[in-house]
């Protein structure tokens, strides 16, 4: 059943490079599917989970990286990114099914 939950997973991870765009519907249905297969198979589930937190890590990044001018303003920009709220959503629903 594990496998059936990575599958979808990666389902909605292609459907988002495809489009060029994970919207917050697209990050909870991964977050979904990740804490379903780390209830079902843990080594799948804990991959999932590893490769949901790395893309949440590149997507609060992108936005910094564009206009990275100046240390300061970079790091306020990098502040702002993390705060999204599709960023913050998919974390929260991915750590709340993490225990």
């Amino acid at each position: 059943m594990g496998e059936c939950f990575a599958a979808v997973f990666v389902y909605f991870a292609v459907k988002g490079i495809v489009i060029r765009r994970f919207d917050m519907a697209t990050l909870c249905a991964m977050a979904l599917c990740a804490g379903l297969a780390m209830l079902t198979r843990v080594s799948t589930g804990i991959g999932l989970l590893m490769a949901m937190v790395l893309l949440l890590i590149v997507l609060a990044l992108e936005p910094a990286m564009i206009e990275a001018t100046g240390r300061w303003a970079s790091m306020q920009r990098l502040g702002r990114a993390l705060t999204q709220r599709r960023i913050l959503a998919a974390l929260g629903s991915s750590l709340s099914l993490w225990q």
